[in-house]
């Protein structure tokens, strides 16, 4: 009987028990792929690990929603999607960071470093940029907080981050 079947048996059921069995199953023969997954994008071990834990914990969390056909398929799509939105938060932060360093090397106060970004940009672009790195809100909410569409939004905050890699050097 396929991982599959046995976990649509056991949900069907409703036995908490038999769907926490198969799902050990399931982790069990698909850890290390998953991690194999994680480890084409990232490299420290650390990161691997509670990643590969986040896919399972989603994948658990959502049993009753997801259509289960090929849990392979699912897990190492899920895998994918989340080494790549952890890179993107990282760059981001790492772009936020470094622009702080590259600005004023001498100054280690973080707080004075937010500062010196606020005066810079105007004020909805700080709040972007800010929201979306340091409070790791999405775009979305951020555009619902200032009444402006999504892409508009998107468009904004890709332009700043830009700009603060050095990509666009002109002066506001």
């Amino acid at each position: 009987m396929t991982l599959e079947s046995k976990l649509i048996k056991a949900l069907k059921k409703k036995n908490k028990d038999s769907i926490e069995l198969v799902f050990e199953e399931i982790y069990n023969e698909y850890y290390n792929l998953v991690c194999f997954i994680i480890y084409r994008f990232i490299k420290t071990k650390e990161d691997v690990e509670e990643l590969a834990s986040d896919v399972f914990l989603n994948f658990f969390n959502h049993l009753d929603k997801i259509e289960i056909i090929n849990i392979k398929y699912y897990l190492v799509k899920s895998a994918k999607n989340l080494s790549l939105n952890f890179i993107r938060k990282n760059k981001n932060k790492e772009t936020f960071e470094n622009y702080y360093f590259d600005y004023n090397e001498q100054n280690s106060d973080d707080n004075m470093l937010v500062d010196e970004l606020e005066k810079k940009l105007p004020k909805d672009d700080f709040y972007i940029l800010y929201e979306h790195i340091v409070n790791e809100r999405s775009l979305k909410a951020i555009s619902l907080d200032l009444d402006k569409s999504y892409e508009a939004v998107k468009k904004r905050y890709q332009r700043i981050v830009n700009e603060l890699r050095g990509k666009n050097n002109h002066e506001r």
